[in-house]
């Protein structure tokens, strides 16, 4: 008889009302921690995926730094790089030098092209 009124207790104890909030403040803690914790899980594999292209970046960055390191190792790497930064030739080369048209000259054609007649009213002008 007492087990039977004992397990009664501990029934009513348990499925009572005051019991049955606490439980259910306890499982709306705990899923608001791992709704946190799921959040977070999200938000790093979102900065592994953006670190990681930042490293395929910065690896093939390294590469070409890399290869140009090797170019300019050799003496024709160097000669290179000196001819296209700076206008130097080699003793018994020639250096040919472009240069634009002065404005005045693109004047004197453009005057050309004016017909007589303006010539003559500008002359009075």
């Amino acid at each position: 008889m007492f087990d039977f009124h004992e397990k009664r207790r501990m029934r009513n104890l348990v499925y009572s009302k005051i019991s049955l909030f606490f439980l259910l403040v306890i499982i709306f803690l705990l899923a608001y921690t791992i709704w946190g914790v799921y959040q977070k899980e999200r938000e790093t594999q979102i900065k592994k995926t953006q670190r990681a292209q930042v490293l395929i970046e910065i690896e093939e960055r390294e590469r070409v730094l890399e290869e140009e390191i090797e170019r300019l190792s050799t003496e024709r790497g160097v000669e290179q790089e000196i001819r296209s930064k700076f206008d130097v030739a080699r003793a018994g080369e020639q250096v040919l030098v472009i240069v634009d048209a002065k404005e005045e000259d693109v004047l004197l054609e453009s005057e050309e092209e004016v017909s007589a007649w303006q010539r003559f009213l500008n002359f009075f002008r």
